[in-house]
């Protein structure tokens, strides 16, 4: 698949500063692309190569987006979805994007879903989506 990264050269920002997103997704090389598109937009990018791992990781960390590859070995990207998107989750102000070549196919498992992105994509595309579920899912201010 051919993907288009040009053009996302971000500014610099310190590492505390920087949004964290969680890639799940078991190919290694989609999931490296989309991390080097998030990290040169300015975000840390915790990686998980399945399901069980990623709702681990979703706990320890915390993170602002999950992108998510709906064909995981074992534990499913729909079952992940509706996990994260549980009652058990509520107190976690996440948005979730599906990231598939399936993700047309799946369209009732979309419904939970804060955004989508179909593979192959560019930079462009996939931020935009980033950009437009986070600002969807920003938890409240407290004063």
């Amino acid at each position: 698949m051919a993907y288009d990264t040009d053009g996302w050269d971000g500014p610099p920002v310190a590492e505390a500063d920087r949004p964290v997103a969680l890639v799940i997704e078991d190919d290694a090389a989609t999931r490296a692309l989309i991390t080097d598109i998030l990290k040169k937009a300015g975000w840390s990018v915790r990686q998980a190569g399945d399901g069980k791992q990623g709702l681990m990781m979703a706990r320890e960390h915390v993170r602002e987006v999950v992108l998510l590859d709906l064909a995981l070995p074992g534990m499913s990207g729909p079952d992940v979805l509706r996990e994260l998107k549980s009652a058990l989750w509520a107190d976690q102000c996440t948005a979730v994007i599906v990231v598939s070549l399936f993700a047309m196919l799946l369209e009732p498992h979309l419904q939970l879903a804060d955004g989508v992105v179909q593979k192959p994509f560019g930079a462009a595309n996939l931020l935009a989506q980033v950009a437009l579920a986070r600002g969807r899912h920003r938890a409240p201010v407290r004063t």
